[in-house]
């Protein structure tokens, strides 16, 4: 029934559009750019199981894009225009189903091709509707990042309501921590799927989206409130994970963006800042979770005796020496063999399993993207005259370095996130156009 459903939505969908396109009105980008941002979170939530697969609300929505992004190359304009990444991405999927020949999961490595063909086609829709017209694409992305908060604090408050768990935090016992950081708490905040460091990282990228928003800017009183508030709300949350990893992205973030914007604006976010880290004290001071942050902050330095961090030298330990076995790699999915672990099928190292799995072709390759779109946006922050793309894209810059600072501890490129900003970041509008 449900299948028979989704079948009449995408037929319903497609004369729709193609109407639509007769008539020369493409506001159905927008929106479908919003509806894929906005569902990102929502992991875990199947609605369809099909051909052994589960069928997510976001994977209906993305479904729905690459129709209408079909669509309107078949009826508009045939040709192909490919960029260096676009053509990078493409020969890197390529590699990918290479690797499948002498991967030691086979099977899995199937899933994890699958998965990145996915991760392909959100880049080529959202890329796709982003060139020529970047700042309005940004737009509509942020919109949907920031408006997914909305039901994620929604869930957050439902789950810590009646619990005393928040409470329990300010006497520092290390599983009241993890408890706040587990299922029951604030790790469950995008469902059945969640976890602190993706949720750190899609709160860093929310930040990044907001910033670019310029309400900093905005010449009414409530409209810099607003910018404040929002600020506030989400810095907590991304303080509210304890995730180190995410802490450091953020921060190697800001200060990129900060450099990247140019002076007029950093004079302009003095104030706000200067508001943000007096209430971030009194804050942590008030709930007595200064020493939980203090302690996290140093177990940078300390490292020896952490636990989590004994378990990512284990995993990085296993990979290099199966890499010495395997000099062009495990194949895609075969550190699911090597780890063995708890069920823990990544290296938790961006670059580790980039080389473990792909071998160094792999890992340049990505390596070669991530820098060519990090190279564009850099350049569209310091140079466009047009100061929403400016700001655009120093946040996509930003979010970028955030993501690649997290990745030396977590992370897997198949994340979805990362294709959005590499996709954002590839249509951001040269100097000289």
């Amino acid at each position: 029934m449900i299948f028979a459903a989704i079948v009449a939505l995408a037929v319903l969908t497609a004369v729709l559009i193609t109407l639509s396109i007769r008539r020369g009105d493409f506001r159905y980008r927008d929106v479908l750019l919003f509806a894929v941002a906005c569902t990102i979170p929502l992991r875990g939530e199947a609605i369809l199981t099909f051909a052994g697969g589960n069928v997510r609300l976001g994977d209906l929505f993305l479904m729905l894009a690459i129709e209408a992004a079909a669509l309107e190359w078949w009826i508009v304009d045939r040709r192909v225009r490919l960029s260096r990444i676009d053509v990078l991405l493409v020969v890197f999927i390529f590699w990918c189903f290479c690797t499948l020949a002498w991967s030691l999961d086979r099977s899995f490595g199937v899933t994890r091709a699958i998965t990145y063909v996915r991760d392909l086609l959100l880049f080529a829709v959202f890329a796709f509707w982003s060139r020529d017209r970047f700042v309005q694409a940004f737009r509509a992305v942020s919109a949907g990042v920031l408006g997914s908060f909305v039901y994620l604090f929604a869930n957050l408050a439902l789950r810590l309501i009646g619990s005393d768990v928040v409470l329990n935090l300010a006497s520092g016992n290390p599983r009241d921590l993890a408890r706040f950081r587990g299922d029951a708490g604030i790790g469950g905040l995008t469902f059945t799927e969640g976890t602190v460091l993706t949720l750190s990282f899609w709160t860093s990228v929310a930040i990044f989206f907001w910033l670019a928003r310029g309400g900093c800017m905005s010449v009414r009183r409530t409209g810099r409130i607003l910018f404040v508030v929002v600020l506030v709300a989400l810095i907590a949350l991304e303080l509210a994970t304890f995730a180190r990893g995410g802490w450091l992205g953020l921060a190697v973030g800001v200060a990129c963006w900060v450099i990247w914007i140019g002076p007029e604006l950093r004079r302009r976010l003095l104030v706000p800042a200067v508001v943000l880290v007096v209430a971030a004290i009194l804050a942590t001071c008030k709930l007595n979770l200064a020493h939980i942050v203090v302690r996290r902050f140093e177990s940078f330095i300390a490292v020896s005796g952490d636990k989590a961090f004994d378990e990512r030298y284990e995993y990085w330990r296993r990979s290099l020496d199966a890499l010495e076995r395997h000099p062009m790699g495990l194949g895609l999915g075969g550190t699911n063999v090597v780890l063995q672990r708890r069920g823990i099928w990544f290296v938790h190292n961006l670059y580790l399993q980039l080389l473990a799995e792909l071998g160094p072709i792999g890992l340049g390759l990505v390596l070669g993207v991530v820098a060519l779109a990090l190279e564009q946006a850099i350049r569209g922050a310091r140079a466009l005259d047009d100061w929403p793309a400016r700001i655009a894209a120093a946040s996509l810059a930003a979010a970028i370095v955030a993501y690649l600072v997290m990745g030396t501890t977590y992370f897997d490129f198949a994340d979805l996130v990362i294709w959005l900003l590499i996709a954002l970041a590839s249509a951001v509008p040269r100097p000289h156009a």
